[in-house]
């Protein structure tokens, strides 16, 4: 099953800016760099939806620093 996004938020609990890179698997194909700013946030709709490379993988969110806490709602379709 791939799952593909429709739309990230991603919020900042902390005071430090840092930058998320996406992932359609945790040392998969770089799908989007993103600038999350401190205490800060970004809404992220993709139409069409952002399609998932292969089967049965994890959506990951590598960020730029240690000890930065961020939030992320992922909403997807399921492409079988």
């Amino acid at each position: 099953v791939l799952l593909d996004l429709t739309h990230l938020t991603i919020t900042n609990a902390t005071a430090t800016a840092v930058v998320a890179t996406l992932r359609d698997d945790t040392a998969g194909t770089i799908r989007g760099i993103y600038a999350i700013p401190a205490s800060g946030g970004i809404v992220l709709p993709f139409a069409p939806a952002k399609a998932q490379a292969a089967a049965n993988k994890p959506w990951s969110l590598q960020l730029s620093a240690l000890s930065i806490t961020v939030y992320v709602v992922a909403h997807y379709v399921k492409n079988v």
